[in-house]
C-alpha cells in the first residue's frame, strides 16, 4: 500500500515483476517512463491496472490530494 503526498515523487525504481494496482483513492498521477515516454492517470477508487515487468519508471502526484494505491507483486 503507497500513499503518495501531492507535489511527491516515488524516485525512480524498476519492477523486476508482473504487477496489479488497485486505486484506492482519487487523484491525478504523472509517470515518467525510462524509455522517456510518459503519462498521466486519473485515479478513481477501485479501478485496477495489470503491469507488465519490467517497469522502470518515477510516479509524482500532480494533483492535490493524497494518492492511496495498493499495488500486488507477482513474484514466480
Amino acid at each position: 500500500r503507497w500513499v503518495i503526498a501531492p507535489d511527491e515523487q516515488t524516485g525512480w525504481h524498476l519492477h523486476d515483476f508482473d504487477y496489479v494496482t488497485i486505486q484506492q483513492s482519487e487523484g491525478r498521477l504523472h509517470l515518467d517512463y525510462a524509455d522517456g515516454s510518459e503519462k498521466e492517470i486519473d485515479y478513481v477508487p477501485g479501478t485496477s491496472a495489470v503491469n507488465r515487468a519490467p517497469v522502470e519508471h518515477n510516479a509524482i502526484n500532480v494533483g492535490d490530494v493524497d494518492i492511496v494505491v495498493l499495488e500486488i507483486e507477482y513474484k514466480y
